[in-house]
């Protein structure tokens, strides 16, 4: 592990732990759908302080069919704004959390669906109130997840603060 991969991993942490004192005695839960992400976003949160009492789970959906199978995906195109609140709204139906994060996009190096590498979209919010963020972020695969990654987590964390 170099350093670069030491500080990212720091600062995932710093998000994660910043998420668990806001969630932490609130008596709500958090879940995520994850997809170019592939199960970071959990592997971030549950090694976060108290995660257990906050956190129901993750949903990795890498596969389109997946996505449509588990969480109801309708969108034709996977790489969309649309595609994310759908993979939000199917996960808060199948586990009753308070809170979703989603996340679908093109790792790369290749484009998808017309779309180039880096293109991430994010739903985050409850099922009250989805927002929905669009990123065009640079750099190879793993710099791309490392940043979708990054981004789901600040944004379920305002979504979480909004609930205070």
């Amino acid at each position: 592990m170099n350093n670069r991969d030491l500080d990212a991993d720091q600062q995932l942490a710093a998000v994660a732990r910043s998420i668990s004192e806001v969630m932490r005695g609130t008596r709500r839960t958090i879940v995520a759908a994850e997809s170019v992400t592939a199960g970071n976003i959990a592997t971030t949160l549950a090694a976060a302080p108290d995660a257990s009492e906050w956190f129901r789970g993750s949903i990795v959906s890498y596969q389109t069919a997946m996505k449509r199978q588990v969480l109801h995906v309708v969108s034709e195109k996977i790489i969309t704004p649309q595609c994310a609140k759908e993979m939000a709204q199917g996960a808060l139906r199948l586990t009753a959390a308070d809170l979703v994060v989603a996340v679908t996009g093109v790792g790369g190096p290749d484009p998808e669906e017309d779309q180039p590498a880096g293109t991430v979209y994010i739903c985050a919010g409850d099922k009250e109130q989805l927002r929905e963020f669009a990123y065009r972020f640079d750099g190879d695969p793993e710099t791309v997840v490392h940043l979708a990654t990054l981004h789901s987590l600040q944004h379920l964390r305002a979504a979480a603060l909004s609930l205070r």
